[in-house]
């Protein structure tokens, strides 16, 4: 049967139409001939039956001609439980079809997320994040090679950043090319001199290299207080002295200070190195120039600059000896002394040659030889070797006129 709201073909048993879900009402098409039958058999039972003729039941035809094919009686009318069946069974169906086009639905949208978390991950591995992060897993299996090749991809996406340098400066320095991990490093912090990670990636290099004294030179370059305070650890003061470098008349004690620092120096200009000679007690400046160079390293064991005072003593030099008696002549023994200052030792010579170190030495008063005696006499500072001025004398000693 068609449907008579939108003229869809329902098929028998059904009440709903499945296109446009209006409720069909199953009525049998009207057949004149069965009231006649009916009327009949009524008729019959309540003795009122008349015969039917020919003509009337032709007239019947030709109606039922004019209306139409006859229908099929055996149309089943649907009684109210199978209504609701059919309901159901139409609810369970709509149920279906919108559970597949979830489904369907659902499946679209995975695959949708699938391409665009694939296309994310690929742009993620590409990106500076994703090549340093590949550079550090190659690196961590010892592929510098590979790890090299990452980096370098990483520092062409962005150049400002400081991973990829400092993961260049470790594969070249797990190359054993000590030099060339510096240079990485020297070379991104001159185009970002205030880079706080990039200083302390260099401190960390010079430090596992036992170049701590890199870090001194390092720091000396950096004029942003805000750095100098953020890498105030590894800032060195040199140690002070306690006396200012020139020239003095006599010996000098200098004392050296640092806060918390070891202070190692050197006194003959050289360059003082750590664990070299450690200072513990003030220093004995003696006569002559004395170079005197100091450094401090601080708990991180970086050292200082290197600090130099120059100090020069110059001992006044004694005037010639005292020699008694004076010259002259005596006719009684005598003897000669000499007046010999606290450091000074005293030479002399008996026949008038200028007395040295290789002379007689003076230890006690000297009887006078008979006749003339040329007697000179120097004193000699302990200390530097120099030398006082000559004092002369002439004795004449005559016993013979007692």
């Amino acid at each position: 049967m068609k449907c008579p709201n939108c003229g869809s073909y329902i098929p028998n048993g059904m009440m709903i139409c499945p296109d446009c879900r209006e409720e069909i009402q199953m009525v049998p098409d009207y057949n004149p001939l069965e009231d006649v039958l009916t009327e009949e058999v009524r008729g019959s039972v309540h003795g009122a039956t008349r015969p039917i003729r020919t003509n009337d039941i032709s007239n019947m035809r030709r109606s039922q001609e004019y209306r139409g094919p006859v229908q099929d009686h055996s149309t089943r009318i649907l009684r109210p439980h199978d209504i609701a069946q059919e309901r159901r069974r139409m609810k369970e169906l709509r149920i279906k079809k919108a559970k597949q086009r979830r489904r369907r639905v659902l499946l679209i949208l995975c695959a949708s997320l699938i391409a665009m978390g694939l296309l994310i991950f690929v742009a993620y591995r590409n990106s500076y994040d994703g090549l340093v992060r590949r550079a550090n897993q190659a690196f961590a299996m010892n592929q510098l090679d590979q790890a090299s090749i990452y980096f370098n991809r990483a520092v062409g996406r962005n150049i400002t950043r400081v991973d990829a340098y400092i993961g260049l400066s470790k594969v070249k320095l797990a190359s054993e090319d000590q030099e060339g991990a510096e240079r990485i490093l020297l070379q991104a912090l001159d185009t970002q001199p205030s880079n706080l990670d990039l200083l302390h990636a260099l401190i960390d290099f010079y430090i596992q290299t036992n170049q701590q004294e890199r870090i001194s030179v390092l720091m000396r370059d950096i004029t942003s207080q805000r750095v100098l305070d953020a890498l105030a650890d590894y800032i060195s003061q040199p140690p002070s002295f306690s006396l200012p470098e020139g020239t003095f008349s006599e010996v000098q004690e200098v004392s050296l200070t640092a806060d918390g620092s070891r202070i190692y120096y050197t006194t003959d200009g050289t360059q003082p190195l750590v664990g070299g000679n450690l200072y513990t007690e003030p220093l004995l400046i003696q006569e002559g120039q004395t170079i005197v160079s100091a450094i401090a390293v601080n708990e991180k064991g970086v050292p200082s600059q290197v600090v130099t005072r120059t100090y020069t003593v110059v001992l006044p030099i004694a005037s010639a000896p005292t020699v008694t008696p004076s010259t002259g002549q005596y006719q009684t023994e005598q003897v000669i002394t000499i007046v010999v200052p606290d450091g000074y030792s005293a030479f002399y010579t008996l026949d008038g040659t200028d007395p040295s170190s290789s002379s007689l030495l003076y230890t006690e008063p000297i009887p006078m030889p008979e006749g003339t005696t040329q007697f000179s006499a120097i004193l000699r500072n302990n200390n530097n070797q120099r030398y006082s001025g000559i004092a002369s004398r002439v004795f004449v000693l005559d016993l013979g006129n007692n």
